[in-house]
């Protein structure tokens, strides 16, 4: 009897064992369970938060590029000239945002001041042109200030206008001068002045010449496009804009105004929207 008593002492371990591993088994499962639930948690939790930031800086893209318009400084590699001026800002999360303007004052306003003398002559350049081209917002445009950019004008527009102010007048010198020397850096009003002079535009002819351009666009197409570390566009949108830049520094002067601002498709060369469709 005793013996007996012995022997089944000694099996007991045995069938604690399987138990044992049972146990181990499932807490293993349940901490696998739980670490998996707490990662995508945090997957969640990161997208959430990314898309959270992602939506506000679409909701108030418009407000915060108009503030920083005032403080901020162009790209080292843009300049009026070159038709295409800007500048980046560092976010959060490692995004970027690119904010670029395009000089869109080259072309002449169609509606300015009917009656005026100004607005007749720039009446009369648009005409000289319908006469050449097949017009677009290149050429023409219905709204905004009504002096036109000798930096973001196309030639034949440089060359209408110089004929609407003086029929007579070496056009073609016009441009080149103009044409040449906003190549090389940004153009001041008294280039304007000495480019008419050379073209045999003078007295007061000279002074309406002045009095319809400016060397100083405040007339803008404007595009923000924020960029994840990636280079994946997040956000692209745009719309019209005046404004004055500080020559030089390129820091913006006085206030600024954004309108018709929109969405945009994502991915598109830079001025997309504004080709001919």
């Amino acid at each position: 009897m005793q013996a007996r008593r012995c022997h089944k002492r000694l099996r007991q371990p045995g069938f604690a064992l399987p138990l044992v591993l049972m146990l181990l088994l499932a807490a293993s499962v349940l901490v696998t369970v739980l670490l998996t639930r707490r990662s995508s948690a945090r997957v969640a939790v990161k997208k959430q938060s990314d898309g959270y930031v992602s939506h506000h800086i679409q909701a108030g893209l418009k407000d915060f590029i108009s503030v920083f318009l005032t403080t901020a400084k162009r790209t080292k590699e843009s300049n009026i000239a070159g038709g295409v001026v800007g500048f980046n800002l560092d976010l959060e999360q490692n995004l970027r945002m690119e904010v670029r303007l395009k000089d869109l004052g080259g072309s002449i306003l169609a509606t300015a001041e009917p009656g005026s003398i100004r607005g007749q002559v720039l009446g009369r350049a648009v005409v000289i042109l319908q006469e050449s081209k097949e017009l677009d917002l290149r050429y023409i445009r219905v709204f905004g200030p009504p002096r036109v950019s000798v930096h973001g004008s196309e030639p034949e527009a440089l060359a209408a206008l110089a004929q609407a102010v003086d029929p007579a007048c070496d056009a073609r010198e016009f441009v080149n001068q103009i044409v040449q020397e906003r190549a090389k850096r940004d153009l001041n009003d008294n280039d304007i002045r000495n480019a008419g002079s050379k073209a045999r535009i003078g007295g007061n002819k000279l002074d309406l010449l002045t009095a319809v351009t400016t060397a100083d666009p405040n007339f803008w197409w404007l595009e923000a496009r924020v960029i994840d570390p990636n280079g994946r566009e997040l956000i692209r949108q745009g719309g019209f804009a005046t404004g004055s830049l500080k020559p030089g520094t390129g820091t913006s002067s006085g206030s600024w105004s954004i309108e018709l601002w929109a969405d945009l498709p994502k991915g598109e060369p830079f001025a997309a929207a504004l080709a001919t469709r």
